[in-house]
């Protein structure tokens, strides 16, 4: 069985967000056909705001897990899903505050386009709280459709200076300790 790389996304801004991100980890580090094989420094940043509902939220600590899995994309899908649920994560509205997010970023080179999954991430080349630390693990990803991370988020800075103020939190923290 081919053995396949992944990059997963995670966030936290409720119910002592350094604790969700920690419980995360071990989650991640205990899937079942994978192997977490490294996660960056975690990253304090503003909650993104949506426009329809824009009420402050409490700072997020985010992070990039890398890991090698023999899981389908599919079924990566429910194990993260599954560790959000038992983390107590409620989807009430989007960009709501939430306990635990954990999204697939990349997932090999493969572009995946259905209801259920995008990869990679439809995201990701805004969000400085997923390319700074996917570029810690690896700035030389390819990230399909954009090109190299590194470069996505040369571009990001450059189109919005203020991103740059994100600050690393937790340092000597890594995942799965």
């Amino acid at each position: 069985m081919h053995i396949h790389h992944a990059f997963i996304g995670l966030g936290s801004n409720l119910n002592h967000p350094v604790q969700q991100i920690k419980q995360a980890c071990i989650a991640l580090h205990h899937m079942p056909k994978s192997k977490l094989i490294q996660c960056s420094e975690w990253y304090q940043n503003p909650a993104l705001l949506p426009e329809a509902n824009p009420q402050p939220q409490p700072d997020y600590v985010n992070a990039v897990a890398y890991v090698h899995t023999r899981l389908s994309a599919w079924e990566l899908l429910a194990v993260v899903q599954e560790i959000e649920q038992i983390q107590g994560r409620q989807r009430n509205y989007r960009w709501g505050p939430r306990t635990i997010d954990l999204d697939i970023l990349l997932y090999d080179q493969q572009i995946i386009a259905s209801p259920e999954l995008t990869i990679p991430h439809p995201g990701i080349s805004q969000r400085l709280f997923v390319l700074q630390p996917l570029c810690a693990l690896n700035a030389e990803i390819h990230i399909p459709g954009l090109g190299k991370a590194q470069h996505v988020l040369q571009k990001l800075l450059h189109k919005n200076p203020a991103h740059s103020n994100m600050r690393a939190y937790a340092k000597s923290i890594r995942c799965g300790e």
